[in-house]
């Protein structure tokens, strides 16, 4: 019977911690990958989600509409739905509509069921503006509620009949007198998707 004894030499075992260490290290980047895949995919679905949720905001907001008009603070003549911003570029579209979407605010005498609601585009968001009172005084509260961000780029046309146009002067043809063109169309050019054309209705297009 030998004395002599079999084990591991030093060579197989470095041989056999570097193989460990490699395993180990391919295990955690095909873990931190399959993580950052699904972040990313949630991500992506967030982003679906903000941007069917904006588009289902503008559809309610655009089918509801009303002739009605609104003064500002300054209580100047009551402004035309879709009327140009004038000084203030960052305004994209203003008008009243009818079915306020949230119940009256406790603290507002005499709000009615109309609502003033405004579209803004300022730092690279888009912002759905409402007062409680659709005609404005210096006190007037409003409610912002940033329905888009990551927006690049935004441009509004109005489709009149005979094609679209990049501002809206309403005629005496409109129907029941209502200031709103048939058809809104929103052009935006997202960081994330790119640039997306979505049309909305008004009920003079309904």
């Amino acid at each position: 019977m030998s004395d002599h004894q079999s084990g591991f030499t030093l060579i197989e075992v470095l041989i056999t911690t570097f193989i460990m260490a490699v395993l180990s290290i391919m295990g955690l980047m095909m873990m931190n990958s399959a993580l950052a895949s699904k972040a990313a995919a949630e991500n992506a679905v967030d982003a679906v989600q903000e941007l069917e949720l904006a588009r289902a905001v503008i559809r309610s907001d655009l089918a509801q509409v009303t002739s009605r008009r609104a003064r500002d603070a300054f209580g100047g003549d009551p402004r035309r739905a879709f009327a140009d911003g004038g000084l203030d570029d960052r305004l994209v579209m203003s008008f009243v509509r009818n079915g306020r979407e949230a119940p009256v605010e406790l603290d507002v005498a005499g709000a009615s069921a109309l609502q003033y609601v405004e579209y803004r585009f300022e730092d690279g968001a888009l912002i759905r503006r409402s007062r409680a009172r659709i005609d404005a005084t210096p006190g007037t509260p409003y409610r912002d509620r940033v329905l888009l961000n990551g927006v690049d780029d935004l441009t509004v046309e109005y489709f009149g009949g005979a094609g679209w146009m990049r501002a809206w002067s309403p005629t005496s043809a409109d129907a029941a007198g209502l200031d709103a063109p048939p058809a809104i169309a929103l052009n935006l050019t997202l960081s994330r998707f790119g640039q997306i054309r979505s049309v909305f209705l008004t009920p003079a297009g309904l």
